[in-house]
């Protein structure tokens, strides 16, 4: 009977081991658990940074594209405007255009155009 009591009291030994055993795991487990979860978050909010870094390189890159674009079409129709004055024969080299301003300038009367002040002061400097 000795064995039987020796054995009982093992066993609520035990037992009480084991509560406290499990206590202790299931405090690991929940701190394994917010962990894992913090691991998580930081895993989604890094996903979430690259994403919107990607969605940003590539609205940057179509605006880039767009800004391209328009200069391209800005260099077309000025070389059509350039073709055109110079098949109707109206485009002027820099000479010819110190040329019509001396003819009209002479056409005139030769008077000089008024001056401001500004330009006064600098040919008196």
């Amino acid at each position: 009977m000795e064995e039987k009591q020796e054995v009982a009291k093992n066993d609520t030994k035990g037992k009480l081991a084991d509560k406290k055993q499990s206590k202790q795991v299931r405090e690991m487990q929940e701190r394994l658990e917010k962990i894992k979860e913090a691991e998580e978050s930081k895993k989604k909010e890094e996903e979430e940074r690259l994403r919107k870094e990607e969605e940003e390189r590539l609205w940057l890159g179509e605006l880039e594209r767009l800004a391209e674009e328009k200069k391209h079409l800005k260099k077309e129709r000025e070389k059509e405007n350039l073709l055109k004055k110079k098949l109707e024969g109206k485009l002027l080299t820099g000479k010819q255009k110190e040329e019509a301003k001396r003819k009209q300038f002479l056409a005139s009367g030769g008077a000089l155009p008024l001056s401001t002040g500004e330009s006064r002061k600098d040919a008196t400097k």
